[in-house]
């Protein structure tokens, strides 16, 4: 099914999703380029949009000269519409599916009451866990810089 609409030249409208792609060119040696595929998400309601990067999602690579004339094969053409098309689709999917995992959770915590959870929790035993039942220490959050080395 063909795409309904065209491009427009004009004023910016301000009208954006709240997540998209940023798309950027880093050169390489002997005469190679990556497209660099960004996952952003918008920051704030002003004009013109303002946009964080969320996390990398791919690179697609290319002979930096047939990029930059715009001289690429046709399924070069094919790979980078099915990388963006893929990648807003499964962010769209993700979104969704985190907007109705947060209204289940709250239509839950509005059936739950603070008296009932203390009840529940008064049963529970004061001791220490057993000693297959510990989290490993200490507990580090993941580094956004053990993503960068792979780019």
């Amino acid at each position: 099914m063909a795409a309904k609409g065209r491009a427009t030249r004009g004023p910016d409208d301000g009208k954006r999703g709240d997540f998209g792609l940023a798309i950027s060119i880093v050169r390489h040696p002997k005469g190679r380029a990556h497209l660099v595929f960004d996952d952003v998400q918008r920051v704030g309601t002003g004009r013109p949009a303002q946009w964080s990067t969320n996390s990398f999602f791919t690179s697609v690579d290319f002979k930096l000269t047939d990029l930059i004339k715009v001289q690429l094969d046709d399924q070069d053409f094919v790979t980078i519409g099915l990388a963006v098309v893929a990648r807003l689709a499964a962010q769209y999917k993700a979104r969704k599916l985190s907007n109705s995992t947060e209204q289940y959770l709250s239509a839950r915590a509005k059936r739950g009451s603070r008296k009932r959870f203390m009840a529940a929790l008064s049963r529970v035993p004061n001791r220490e866990p057993g000693t297959d039942d510990h989290l490993p220490s200490p507990i580090r959050p993941l580094q956004r810089t053990a993503l960068a080395g792979r780019r």
